[in-house]
């Protein structure tokens, strides 16, 4: 017999595909930032069951940035990968996030916020010395270099102030050192100049030092010839000229002192009650001539500025000294010195007449010198009121003489009398 036998068997279920699905990826942390550069990057944990095509990061301004702004594209492969991130802005804070695109669409990591690194400018100062009637000493310093490259150094001068590239201009050699010294000799004589150094970095900014103003030729002071003079010594060995007009003995030049008598010194730009020096526009080369110029509590402080046997002038005693001038519409005229060697023309009536030989020296106010060349002011110990005190002032376009109740904080210029 033949049995034929039953065979059973079973057939294995279909398995499903599973469905496809976004990849999954963090972004990692942004590291190497710079001014206009950074490192970050991202890693693709799963790429969802489709190839990934495209990966990287993206940034922008604002939150939750996507592939339409700014991205970088690293490849197709799972797991880390690092993003260059080049062509940011200076200071300023980006949203970034990684990304990974396979055929179902694009997804996003986790958001980062970082800034970028601030920019550090130049800075600059300008000094200058040797002044002749044709020429100038300019010494030059990069005090800070900023953080970019300098690839042009040099100086700008003009007649006006707030020179620029603009105007004349001189390039220094080669960028190597921070200091740079140069003569300029092509300048006229007689006329007032403004120099200041500058610098231009590999982004094409253009920065500037401080601005000096001066005047060529000699600043020997013009006394007139006709009169004579004595002498008086401060506590500094400085010796001035003297003239006597009327019955009153001045000083024919501006105080130049910086110790008060009892040898202590006068404090330097310091705004306060206690006193102070200014030389104008910080230079030394004007005391020579023009002499400093003091706050008003210098003048009063009871240490007292003036040298022995002399004092500051009361307002009364300017009174006399302009009476004794035939009056305030001419004694302006009789105490500048004459010509255009140091006031600006016109010079109105300028004759020097009573040998007084007053200088256009100027004015301070917290750091912001004027009116060189075209002012002098003179103060007296006497207040106007609880800020102000009585000053004289005369002017390059008038021959009068100006009475005026001025800040005490100003930084005038100041005659002595003697006791």
């Amino acid at each position: 017999y033949i049995i034929l036998g039953t065979i059973l068997f079973i057939t294995n279920s279909c398995k499903k595909d599973p469905e496809l699905q976004l990849p999954t990826i963090t972004t990692a942390s942004v590291t190497n930032i710079s001014y206009t550069t950074a490192i970050s990057g991202g890693n693709i944990t799963s790429d969802g069951g489709s190839p990934v095509t495209a990966s990287g990061v993206c940034w922008n301004y604002y939150e939750n940035p996507t592939i339409s702004n700014n991205r970088t594209t690293d490849g197709t492969k799972i797991g880390n990968f690092t993003s260059n991130i080049s062509g940011l802005s200076i200071n300023n804070i980006y949203y970034l996030r990684a990304y990974a695109t396979n055929s179902v669409g694009t997804t996003y990591g986790n958001t980062i916020t970082f800034s970028t690194k601030n920019n550090t400018l130049p800075e600059l100062t300008t000094t200058i010395s040797n002044i002749t009637s044709t020429s100038v000493t300019v010494n030059s310093v990069i005090t800070e270099e900023g953080n970019f490259p300098i690839t042009e150094r040099g100086i700008c001068f003009s007649l006006h102030e707030n020179t620029t590239l603009d105007d004349i201009f001189i390039v220094y050699e080669g960028i190597e050192t921070t200091n740079y010294i140069t003569d300029i000799t092509t300048l006229n004589p007689k006329n007032y100049y403004y120099v200041r150094t500058y610098v231009i970095n590999y982004l094409g900014g253009i920065y500037y030092g401080n601005e000096i103003m001066f005047r060529t030729l000699d600043y020997s002071i013009i006394f007139n010839p006709d009169l004579t003079y004595e002498t008086v010594t401060d506590i500094d060995n400085n010796i001035y000229k003297t003239i006597t007009i009327g019955n009153q003995v001045w000083m024919a030049e501006n105080l130049k002192v910086t110790h008060y008598r009892d040898g202590s010194p006068i404090q330097k730009n310091i705004y306060d009650k206690t006193g102070s020096y200014y030389n104008y526009n910080n230079n030394e080369y004007w005391t020579s001539s023009n002499g400093r110029l003091y706050n008003w509590y210098a003048v009063t402080n009871t240490k007292n500025i003036a040298p022995v046997g002399w004092h500051i002038p009361t307002d009364n005693e300017w009174t006399i000294l302009v009476n004794y001038l035939n009056g305030e519409f001419v004694a302006g005229g009789k105490l500048k010195e004459t010509g255009t060697l140091h006031w600006l023309s016109p010079n109105t009536e300028a004759n020097n007449q009573s040998g007084f030989s007053a200088l256009p020296s100027g004015f301070v106010n917290y750091d912001e010198y004027s009116n060189m060349g075209k002012y002098s002011y003179f103060w007296s110990v006497d207040e106007s009121s609880a800020t102000n005190a009585w000053s004289r002032y005369l002017f390059y376009g008038y021959a009068k003489s100006y009475r005026a109740s001025n800040n005490k904080d100003f930084g005038f210029s100041v005659r002595c009398i003697k006791d």
